[in-house]
């Protein structure tokens, strides 16, 4: 027996003064191999996925992210986000480094702003040495927008992994281009994150985006950063 949860909502991103959009929607299920068959993904790749906090989730509860991808090759990328923090308010020079951008992300009842700040690593990653990946310019990026923080970033703790394995697909429903995100927690719950570009902010397009992935079948969940909310 099918049993998904669907969560659609819409990121609108911003990246130096160009608005770009993007449509998401999460299903979580018990038959996901079954969904992937019957869509034929191709293009697959894999990777790691650990989030950085301390025990007390301090840096949840002050907004802030801070997430370890790593690669096939152990090669990684590095993210630190802040929430509730609009491009707008953003000093324009940190738009000018690759790998930073600001969203706002429009849910079913909420929207919210975020910033992140992604670097990538070439070398293999080290687990024991990760708080000192961050760079001087991610960490001016924090204390700039996050003064009153303290933290002691060798008292974070690395979280997870979530296993996720990533496939493009196009010409879905004879015009659409989806990505394919599959995600396995550390408690064994598994669901699928499917997301489409577009252009311009589109509700027709949007509209029969979120017809695709519902004639999988589902309801309608509240929140859309719930996935990893248990690490």
């Amino acid at each position: 027996m099918l049993k998904i949860l669907l969560s659609l909502f819409l990121i609108s991103s911003v990246y130096s003064q160009t608005q770009r959009y993007e449509v998401k929607a999460r299903l979580e299920s018990d038959s996901i191999e079954t969904i992937l068959k019957s869509i034929s993904p191709s293009d697959f790749g894999s990777r790691r996925i650990f989030i950085l906090d301390t025990s007390g989730k301090d840096l949840k509860r002050n907004g802030i992210v801070v997430r370890l991808r790593v690669n096939e090759d152990l090669s990684y990328d590095l993210t630190l986000k802040i929430r509730e923090l609009a491009y707008k308010d953003v000093d324009a020079a940190f738009f000018a480094f690759k790998g930073f951008k600001c969203e706002t992300n429009i849910a079913i009842n909420r929207e919210y702003s975020a910033c992140s700040f992604k670097v990538k690593h070439h070398s293999p990653v080290d687990f024991n040495v990760i708080h000192k990946a961050l760079t001087k310019d991610q960490l001016n990026f924090l204390a700039q927008y996050k003064p009153n923080f303290q933290i002691k970033f060798k008292d974070l703790k690395v979280k997870g992994p979530v296993i996720s394995s990533e496939w493009e697909l196009t010409n879905v429903e004879g015009y659409l281009e989806m990505n394919l995100e599959y995600w396995i927690l550390p408690n064994g719950t598994r669901f699928l994150e499917a997301s489409s570009k577009l252009p311009v902010y589109d509700q027709q397009n949007s509209n029969r985006f979120f017809e695709v992935v519902k004639s999988l079948g589902g309801d309608v969940i509240q929140d859309p950063e719930s996935r990893l909310s248990n690490l």
